[in-house]
């Protein structure tokens, strides 16, 4: 949802700039602050993992409870970073019957992490090794997708 907020709104204000009957004077100047939307998309993340991820764990354990099935999803968005989450998910969850995920970037043009998270032959998930995430988003892959400045945040 956030991406395509981002999406909409460079296209609003093409359409705003390109509505003008003459040129602006200099001082004039629309677009979006790429460091609010990189805030932005960090809330979101922080959002989806915090309210997705422990809730969803909940709800592993009572069906766990039930003797019902446990899956886990991919979304279409998914990039490292969700992949990662979904990882994690399986490593702390366990009696997982069917996953899939970790099927790399097809939001974006390139992932913006320094190891990519896609599955491997066969489907097979790739290991997290390291504490946390498991992740290091690269800033210089994070600054090629914003058209300025961006931020990263460490959690």
């Amino acid at each position: 949802g956030t991406i395509i907020g981002l999406i909409a709104s460079q296209w609003a204000i093409d359409w705003m700039i390109a509505s003008f009957p003459e040129e602006l004077p200099y001082w004039f100047s629309f677009g979006i602050d790429w460091r609010v939307a990189a805030f932005t998309i960090g809330i979101a993340v922080f959002t989806t993992l915090a309210v997705g991820l422990l809730p969803s764990l909940r709800l592993a354990e009572i069906a766990r409870r039930a003797g019902a099935r446990i899956a886990l999803g991919c979304m279409i968005a998914e990039t490292s970073i969700l992949s990662a989450a979904g990882l994690r998910f399986l490593q702390v969850c366990p009696k997982v019957t069917w996953a899939e995920g970790c099927f790399g970037r097809w939001l974006l043009s390139s992932d913006v992490v320094r190891k990519s998270l896609t599955s491997g032959l066969g489907g097979r998930p790739p290991k997290l090794s390291e504490l946390g995430w498991g992740i290091e988003v690269e800033r210089a892959r994070l600054e090629a997708l914003c058209d300025g400045h961006s931020r990263v945040f460490q959690l």
